[in-house]
């Protein structure tokens, strides 16, 4: 009988399944992606991360080999499988690699269970090997009692998890996803993520995830990259990039963060502390983790300041008096944005204490959620 290990057995003889070396995508005069490298282990979940035109589907369909780079290098389980170098471009078919696509590409005339099986077909397998990991495949999705239905008469969920389970049947080394869920409603989506996650843990499958979407990426990646104008601007864990963006564009792109213009005191650094410099001359303790000398911004995410009543002030670092501009209660949270005398910020309370708009108040920071971030 199949097993969970099975899908990457042989995967797992190398360290880094996929490795992408000074990886360039241009079209004539455009570069879309603009010397890339990156490298993946085995059983990990990796998402490509950034707006639309960025260049991530462009990485993902040139590893699976549906795109020929202008230059640089490919290896997947320590096999060259692009070298612009060598002249080595070997074909789709033969990367050992499963793509679940935005549209899913489900056959309408084929039965559930034919299409999971239509890799299996594709290669030639055994009519045994192919009715067994057909039905394996289903079971992992919960859709064993849909084999026989028609793909046209199934859901828009059924149908991502036959693609999710068609990735899955032949035992790739690598399943690439090209936003999977974004033709999903929104509490659909939610539920395929840990869908989708779970599966991938369970099989221990390296996964390359592409998508645009902060949530997705925060909720379902062991590592994330993330992407503009073809370069990469940070390789990290979700709550590295949330905490410790490198800098302003990660800031503002992952959650939601106020970004503060000024400089850093150099003469005020203890360790990883620093004095943030306002352009109105406020000072802000904040964390400098940063080891370039670029332009400074200060970034801090709306969850982390507090808000309180201006009677409960007191000496304190990174405090001040604040007056509330706006107040908007979104559900789960409630989105003021206040005005410091260094500027507005916006806030992001629990709906437990409410202030209204005219109220004033006292704005506090933990230095360590207040991170110097290159502009």
């Amino acid at each position: 009988m199949p097993t969970a290990s099975q899908p990457v057995a042989q995967a797992q003889k190398a360290e880094y399944i996929v490795e992408v070396s000074d990886l360039v995508v241009a079209y004539g005069a455009v570069v879309a992606v603009d010397g890339v490298s990156f490298r993946i282990k085995a059983g990990e979940f990796l998402t490509l991360l950034g707006p639309s035109g960025c260049g991530k589907t462009t990485i993902l369909r040139s590893i699976a080999g549906l795109e020929r780079p202008t230059s640089g290098e490919i290896r997947v389980g320590g096999r060259v499988v692009y070298s612009s170098k060598e002249g080595i471009d070997i074909p789709a078919e033969h990367r050992n690699m499963s793509m679940v696509f935005q549209s899913y590409a489900i056959w309408p005339h084929l039965t559930a269970f034919e299409n999971v099986v239509f890799g299996l077909r594709v290669r030639k397998r055994p009519q045994e090997e192919i009715e067994r990991q057909g039905k394996w495949a289903l079971d992992l999705v919960q859709m064993q009692q849909y084999a026989q239905r028609p793909a046209s008469a199934l859901s828009g969920g059924q149908q991502q998890r036959i693609a999710l389970a068609r990735a899955v049947a032949f035992s790739p080394d690598v399943i690439l996803f090209d936003e999977p869920l974004s033709n999903l409603d929104a509490n659909l989506r939610a539920q395929m993520r840990h869908e989708i996650k779970a599966l991938q843990e369970a099989l221990g499958v390296t996964s390359i995830y592409v998508t645009h979407d902060q949530e997705e990426a925060l909720t379902m990646s062991d590592r994330i990259i993330v992407m503009s104008g073809g370069k990469i601007q940070q390789i990290a864990s979700p709550d590295e990039l949330y905490n410790l963006p490198a800098n302003s564009f990660v800031a503002n792109f992952i959650g939601s963060a106020n970004l503060v213009a000024g400089r850093v005191d150099a003469a005020s650094r203890a360790g990883e502390l620093v004095d943030f410099v306002a352009n109105d001359g406020s000072r802000i303790r904040a964390i400098d983790p940063r080891s370039s000398s670029a332009e400074h911004m200060l970034a801090v995410r709306a969850v982390y300041p507090t808000l309180s009543a201006k009677a409960a002030q007191a000496a304190a670092p990174n405090q001040w008096p604040c007056k509330v501009l706006r107040s908007t209660f979104s559900g789960d949270f409630v989105e003021y944005l206040v005005e410091t005398k260094w500027g507005q910020i916006v806030v992001r309370r629990p709906p437990t204490e409410r202030l209204a708009a005219g109220d004033e108040a006292v704005l506090t920071i933990d230095p360590q959620h207040c991170v110097v971030v290159d502009r």
